[in-house]
């Protein structure tokens, strides 16, 4: 932040590493501007909406399983099953575990977008 005079450098390798270096980052910000990073809305999607997202997604990275639950979207990736919420019509954010604040979407009909890849809907 050049007009405050304030850098924050965190090195991580990992994944968990850098939802660690979330928490410091937000002490950084509160500090620094007097706020925290801005948390997304969750928004409300009728069931139907939620519906059309279900099912099986597959690409050569592996495969991945969504399904309707209580107050958004439950996803099973290889490494476990995670809860996620709606954050936009077509977009999700993991709300706990290891996966905490890891977003997923569904950009094309019939396909989902899970870490930085797309997977076609299988079932």
């Amino acid at each position: 932040m050049p007009d405050r005079d304030a850098v924050f450098v965190g090195l991580t390798n990992s994944s968990l590493g850098a939802k660690a270096l979330w928490e410091i980052e937000d002490v950084f910000f509160d500090r620094l501007v007097g706020t925290r990073r801005r948390v997304p809305s969750t928004v409300e999607l009728a069931h139907e909406a939620l519906d059309s997202f279900a099912g099986s997604y597959a690409n050569s990275d592996g495969w991945t399983e969504v399904e309707v639950a209580v107050d958004g979207l439950s996803v099973k990736f290889e490494d476990g099953e995670f809860a996620a919420r709606a954050i936009g019509e077509r977009t999700f954010e993991i709300t706990e575990g290891d996966r905490v604040r890891e977003r997923f979407d569904f950009p094309l009909e019939g396909f989902g977008r899970f870490g930085s890849r797309l997977a076609e809907r299988i079932g």
